[in-house]
Order: C-alpha cells, then sequence, then structure tokens
C-alpha cells in the first residue's frame, strides 16, 4: 500500500486498489479471501506486486484488471477506451425509460462515440426487443464494444460501425433513441485532469474543438433526421456545459428539452425529443 500512497493515491483508495488487485489476481470472493490459510504461492506474489507497481505509476486500475462493471454488468477495457464510469449509467436509465414506453415492438438505439460499448450494451441487455447501432471513429474502440456485446451475449442484436457519428450508416435508417457520450473536455483544460485520465486515457475519446463543445451542434442535427417522431436524443456533458448544450438543442429545433443531474448532484445527462 505504501507503494500507493507515496504515488499521491489516498490511503483509503490505496487500500481499497490493493484489497481488489489481491481478489482480481487470486480469482477470489472476499468471503473466499477471509477464510483462505497459508501463504500465497511465489508466482500469486509476483502478479500482485506487478500490479501493483503499474498502479503506482497511476495507471488507472482498470486497464491494469481490463475490466470495469458498468450498470451491474462487466465489460473489458484496454486504453483504446475510456473506462466506463458510474455517472455515465444515467444516459442508459433515460434510455431505457424511453423504450420502455416507445409504441414501437422492437425499439432500436444508435449509440454514438461508443468506446466500450457500455452505453448501448447495457440497454441492449436490459431491454431483449431493442437493437441497435453502435459507432465509434476509433476501430481498436469498435473491436472492445465487439469483445464486450458478446460477452454480454447481445451481439446478435447489434451493429457496430467504424465511422464520423453517422457517416457509414443507410441514410434512410431512423431509430427511436439516440445517445451520445462524446468528447466534451476542453484541450485547454488538460492540466486540470486527474493524472489517471490525462496521461492514460484516449485523446480521441476526451478532447473535442470549441471548448469541448464542437460535436453537440452536430449530434443534434443528427437527431432531427435519425430519430423517429417523438424519439429521444440523450447526451452526456461536462458539468458546467448542461445549460449551453440545451440552448444549442432549441436552436436547431428540438423540443422538450430537459437537463438531469447524476447522483452527485452535477447536470450530466441533455435530453430532447425529435419535434
Amino acid at each position: 500500500m505504501s507503494q500507493l500512497t507515496a504515488a499521491g493515491i489516498s490511503s483509503h483508495d490505496a487500500s481499497v486498489e490493493v484489497r481488489q488487485i489481491i481478489l482480481e489476481t487470486l480469482g477470489k470472493t472476499p468471503t473466499q479471501l477471509l477464510l483462505h490459510s497459508g501463504n500465497l504461492s511465489a508466482a500469486d506474489t509476483r502478479r500482485i506486486d506487478a500490479r501493483i507497481a503499474r498502479r503506482a505509476t497511476r495507471e488507472p486500475l482498470a486497464y491494469i484488471l481490463g475490466e470495469r462493471w458498468f450498470y451491474g454488468m462487466r465489460f473489458m477495457v484496454t486504453p483504446d477506451v475510456l473506462i466506463p464510469r458510474p455517472e455515465t449509467e444515467l444516459l442508459v436509465e433515460l434510455a431505457l425509460a424511453h423504450v420502455q414506453q416507445c409504441p414501437s415492438e422492437n425499439p432500436s438505439i444508435l449509440d454514438l462515440c461508443t468506446g466500450s460499448g457500455c452505453v448501448g450494451i447495457a440497454i441492449l441487455a436490459n431491454h431483449p426487443a431493442t437493437t441497435a447501432v453502435l459507432t465509434d471513429l476509433s476501430p481498436d474502440a469498435i473491436a472492445i464494444a465487439w469483445q464486450n456485446a458478446e460477452l454480454n451475449r447481445v451481439f446478435e442484436r447489434c451493429q457496430l460501425i467504424v465511422g464520423d457519428l453517422d457517416s457509414d450508416i443507410d441514410p434512410a435508417e431512423t431509430f427511436d433513441v439516440l445517445t451520445a457520450n462524446p468528447p466534451y473536455i476542453d484541450p485547454d483544460d488538460i492540466e486540470t485532469l486527474a493524472i489517471e485520465v490525462r496521461d492514460w486515457e484516449p485523446e480521441l475519446a476526451l478532447y473535442a474543438p470549441d471548448a469541448g463543445y464542437a460535436l453537440y451542434p452536430r449530434i443534434a442535427a443528427l437527431a432531427l433526421t435519425r430519430l423517429r417522431p417523438r424519439g429521444l436524443l440523450a447526451v452526456e456533458c461536462g458539468h458546467t456545459q448542461a445549460g449551453a448544450i440545451a440552448d444549442m438543442f432549441a436552436a436547431a429545433g428540438l423540443t422538450n428539452i430537459k437537463i438531469h443531474s447524476d447522483l452527485a448532484g452535477i447536470p450530466r445527462v441533455v435530453t430532447a425529443n425529435q419535434p
């Protein structure tokens, strides 16, 4: 643990993370670890020490372990994708609330900037009648999303596309829900970020021009053509951006615009409807 605290990780977080490293390395539950008797093997000790050493470089724990839980589901993650975060689960909740009331028997989802695929895949897993198209500009991200779709047994109901937003989707195809967690960090704010984010997570998924707002007007325009009547648009944003994005959506002609806060009370998701 001292390695991690020396690297600037709080003692509480260091304790929790060392325990998680031990559990994941040994493949044991907390109860099994408590009941474990005897010394660790030399091989297990080396593996644990190697992972702790990696964490001491401030490499995110999710990348070290190769996975992250999101919406009660396991997702594979690598440095090619953003690490799924609890606040992004709000996108899933809002999308599911809409599809559960959708008149279509087989609601369809378009998830832009999908990364690991966590949003689109979680929606599919929790509403078995849905289908989805997941897109990302990064081929490496789509490769991870593909594996996660298989891991969570929704692969047959989703299509994964490498492309710039909807660039490679049939122009005539429309959807009941459009979700997006686009890059929204202002490149000028890079030095304010945690080391784990700044030095390890993919820049393509983090930063956007125009103070982080670059993709939102494009997504609003897509919602007008890609969503079916009264379809839902739901996008994640930074903690100071929701009001400006709501104004963009109104200017684009979208209706019923709402700002939703995450569990920490931070304005996190903006929704709107196709007129």
